[in-house]
């Protein structure tokens, strides 16, 4: 009985935890629960669930590719050599 407690809570420890999270950040934000503010979360997660899910399909179909956080690391310093070079012009003029 107590092993089957065990397998329960490591079953739903992740929901609990979202649901702690969720009830915490409601707690300290009155702007939280808004649907605006959720709808902005719900837009920023989408890229990174899908990313994820197609990592997934990889991992579990045996391609193991883990090449998406190396594009990501040369968008990045690609966006700040742009950034600064934008910046090193709008001083100029």
């Amino acid at each position: 009985m107590k092993t089957k407690k065990i397998n329960n809570l490591q079953k739903f420890s992740i929901y609990i935890v979202l649901i702690v999270l969720f009830v915490a950040c409601s707690i300290i934000s009155p702007y939280f629960l808004q649907y605006s503010n959720l709808i902005n979360v719900t837009r920023q997660l989408c890229v990174g669930i899908l990313i994820a899910y197609g990592e997934m399909l990889l991992i579990i179909s045996g391609f193991l590719d883990l090449s998406v956080l190396y594009l990501h690391w040369q968008v990045f310093i690609l966006y700040l050599f742009t950034k600064r070079q934008t910046l090193f012009y709008l001083h100029l003029s």
